[in-house]
């Protein structure tokens, strides 16, 4: 089970997409795109459902904003470019900086270390509400872990302070 991400900060947007580890059953992140915008409260992307791409994708945002994430392909899409997803279980970060002189971003990839979130085994003769209630848990738990973990990352941290 995958999921994707998205935050709006004033001057930034960060999307991320997690994958279950497919060894371990672990939930970790497969990739993080971190945009850092020319003005502060500049258009914020919407994050209405989009057209799907063919194949399967999982998107964040819209318009020429929108990140998507293909598991078939290993690959994150953004602007028209497509940066390949690490083989060897790191992240892929995509920082994409508007404040440029020419006006167009630069983009800037990096495959990094992430955590990953161990998921409780399941029990067959849990209820529905309690199987429910336990992935909502794990979902609130992953957060958490996936927040600290991108509030303290080097180069996320350094590139959102320039």
């Amino acid at each position: 089970m995958g999921g994707s991400w998205f935050e709006i900060g004033d001057r930034h947007d960060i999307s991320w997409f997690t994958e279950a580890n497919r060894d371990t059953g672990d939930d970790h992140i497969e990739a993080v795109v971190v945009r850092r915008r020319a003005e502060p409260g500049a258009a914020r992307p919407s994050v209405r459902p989009s057209t799907p791409a063919p194949g399967m994708w999982a998107s964040v945002g819209n318009g020429p904003d929108q990140v998507r994430y293909s598991r078939e392909r290993d690959v994150v899409a953004v602007r028209g470019r497509e940066f390949p997803v690490p083989a060897d279980g790191r992240a892929l970060l995509v920082l994409i900086d508007e404040r440029t002189a020419t006006g167009e971003p630069s983009f800037e990839t990096h495959a990094v270390d992430a955590p990953s979130v161990q998921r409780d085994s399941r029990d067959a003769g849990a209820s529905r509400d309690e199987r429910v209630a336990r992935i909502h848990a794990h979902h609130r738990e992953a957060r958490e872990v996936w927040h600290r973990w991108l509030n303290e990352q080097p180069l996320i941290r350094s590139f959102l302070v320039d």
